[in-house]
């Protein structure tokens, strides 16, 4: 039995979440969704990380609530650290509505990582 490629969506604004996800399952992903750092990390702890074949991370997220808008830091580049220590296979997508983050994304993959899109 083939195991259906999965993708982890983290997104804390509900609409492009929604939206996101519905172009990730019409492109034949089984989606999880996440809308803080806390439910993206608990998603990956309970997935078989050999389906995890792409993550749409935004990059600023909440850390516990999407209530909180103070607490929103830019916690998506730490979920791909994350994700390329224990799926590196994964590619991963960051995306922002704020455009200064191009040295981050830069320095990551300057460490090393490599599969990731801003």
């Amino acid at each position: 039995m083939i195991q259906q490629s999965l993708a982890l969506l983290v997104e804390d604004d509900p609409f492009m979440r929604s939206a996101v996800a519905d172009f990730l399952d019409d492109s034949g992903y089984g989606v999880l969704e996440a809308s803080t750092y806390m439910q993206a990390m608990e998603q990956l702890q309970q997935v078989d990380l050999a389906t995890l074949h792409l993550a749409v991370l935004d990059i600023y997220l909440p850390f516990f609530t999407d209530e909180d808008e103070s607490a929103r830091r830019a916690l998506g580049l730490d979920l791909c650290r994350r994700i390329k220590e224990v799926a590196p296979h994964c590619g991963v997508l960051l995306w922002s509505a704020y455009s200064h983050h191009t040295a981050d994304v830069t320095k990551l993959i300057s460490q090393g990582m490599t599969g990731i899109a801003f």
